[in-house]
C-alpha cells in the first residue's frame, strides 16, 4: 500500500518540466548570426524517443527477446516562435539551404549542414539545470508550413523537423 509520505516524495506533480533549446549550429550559420550558440525560441518540443531493437531466439518451441543496439527515433520536431522580423525564417531557410545547392543540384558535405551539437535542457523553476539530453549530427529535414490567419490573434510558429544520428543523456 502506498503511504502519503511517498506520495508527496513524488515531487510538484502539477508542475511541467521548463526547459531550454540551444543550438550549436554549423560554422557558417554561427558566421552569419555572429553567435556559436544559437538560441531560439520554441514553443514546443519533445524529447526524443529511444529503444532497442530485438533480437529473437528460437529454440524447442519457444521463442526468447533479447535487447539489441540503442535505435533511436532519428526524427525530432519543434515549434519555434517567432515575430514581425524575418531573422528566425531565414537563419532556418539559410541553414537549409546548405544541404543543397538549387540551382546546380550539387549536394554538400554533411559536416557543412549539421548542427555541431542541439541541446535541451530540463530545469526547475529556478533555471537550475536538472537533465541535458544533447542530439548529435542533427540537420534540418523540414521546415512546415507556416499558417498565417488575419482572424488569429495566434503568435506565429515554425513547426521545424530535425534529423539526426544519436543523442546522449546527462
Amino acid at each position: 500500500m502506498i503511504t502519503i509520505e511517498e506520495v508527496r516524495g513524488l515531487g510538484e506533480i502539477l508542475k511541467s518540466y521548463q526547459w531550454e533549446l540551444n543550438i550549436i549550429p554549423p560554422s557558417s550559420v554561427a558566421a552569419t548570426i555572429g553567435s556559436d550558440i544559437l538560441r531560439l525560441y520554441a514553443d514546443s518540443a519533445s524529447i526524443p524517443a529511444i529503444g532497442s531493437g530485438q533480437i529473437q531466439v528460437s529454440s524447442g518451441g519457444h521463442t526468447l527477446n533479447y535487447a539489441g543496439k540503442a535505435e533511436y527515433s532519428q526524427q525530432w520536431s519543434v515549434q519555434l516562435r517567432t515575430y514581425e522580423n524575418l531573422d528566425t525564417i531565414r537563419l532556418l531557410r539559410d541553414w537549409h539551404q546548405l544541404q543543397w545547392d538549387r540551382r546546380t543540384g550539387a549536394q554538400y558535405p554533411k559536416a557543412d549542414y549539421e548542427a555541431v551539437a542541439m541541446e535541451v535542457y530540463l530545469t526547475d523553476s529556478f533555471k537550475n539545470r536538472l537533465q541535458t539530453y544533447s542530439i548529435y549530427g542533427a540537420y534540418i529535414a523540414q521546415i512546415g508550413e507556416v499558417p498565417l490567419d488575419y482572424n488569429s490573434n495566434a503568435q506565429i510558429s515554425i513547426p521545424c523537423t530535425f534529423t539526426f544520428d544519436w543523442m546522449n543523456t546527462e
